[in-house]
């Protein structure tokens, strides 16, 4: 979990420092509030990427997400009437998502409108529940020796 105070006075020491730089971070709705936001556009970021993963509540909760869809809509519309760029991203093969599940999220995407949609497929990472429930049927594995196993979709 972010640590507000923290959080804020690195962006205060950032913003002081001018360093004229452009960033970007990646972060949940649930955990930042509008003073953030502002402090981050005054140090200078332009983009920031909230993980939506799926709009639905059923999903969610078997992947611990729980998060508040307004709250996601709040802060993506914020940040951008102050000139930071939106990203979400969404996840595709949940366990027991169905088309139907799939098509709703797409409408919030539509309804929330970031800049910018990003599109991974399911990784469970070594640990997670996701991961200890589908190691024995591979359904969700890419590869069936772990030791080559991609833990991360930016690789």
């Amino acid at each position: 979990m972010i640590d507000n105070k923290k959080c804020k006075d690195f962006l205060t020491l950032l913003e002081q420092i001018s360093l004229d730089i452009k960033w970007a971070c990646v972060t949940r709705a649930d955990v930042i509030d509008d003073r953030i936001l502002d402090l981050c556009r005054s140090a200078g970021c332009v983009e920031i990427h909230f993980g939506l993963d799926s709009a639905n509540k059923k999903t969610q909760s078997l992947i611990n997400k729980n998060l508040d869809m307004d709250m996601l809509e709040k802060r993506c519309k914020y940040a951008q009437s102050i000139g930071i760029r939106t990203k979400l991203s969404i996840i595709l093969g949940l366990p027991d998502e169905t088309e139907e599940d799939i098509i709703h999220t797409v409408d919030m995407l539509k309804e929330i409108r970031p800049n910018e949609i990003q599109i991974y497929p399911l990784m469970p990472y070594v640990g997670t529940d996701l991961f200890d429930k589908n190691k024995d049927t591979g359904v969700y594995l890419l590869e069936k020796d772990l030791s080559k196993w991609r833990q991360d979709a930016f690789q």
